[in-house]
């Protein structure tokens, strides 16, 4: 995993001035209803991810899964969040645990 490998420079990502980057593709929002709640939602999700134990990509996947569902709530934490939409299934629809940029 990214933590413990750090980056595969060319493939997983980049190292600049000595830091390894890495992204991870989200689901397209397209119009938010409210960016409130969106970076608190997205903590949640990783620390749901990371006290069940998933591995970094699904941890990074449940954060950015609870913050897609904040910004197209009108409420701060979203009405739709519940424990179904994290479990490692469902996880698994939100994309690669990083972008290739091999390519």
């Amino acid at each position: 995993d990214l933590v413990e490998k750090g980056v595969d420079e060319g493939r997983w990502g980049r190292v600049v001035n000595g830091k390894s980057y890495a992204l991870f593709p989200s689901k397209f929002v397209g119009s938010a209803v409210s960016v409130s709640g969106a970076g608190d939602s997205f903590t949640g999700g990783m620390i749901v991810g990371t006290l069940r134990g998933y591995s970094l990509g699904n941890c990074v996947r449940a954060g950015l899964r609870a913050a897609y569902e904040s910004l197209l709530s009108k409420d701060t934490v979203s009405d739709g969040l519940d424990a179904a939409n994290f479990s490692e299934k469902e996880l698994s629809d939100w994309g690669p645990d990083f972008v290739d940029f091999s390519h």
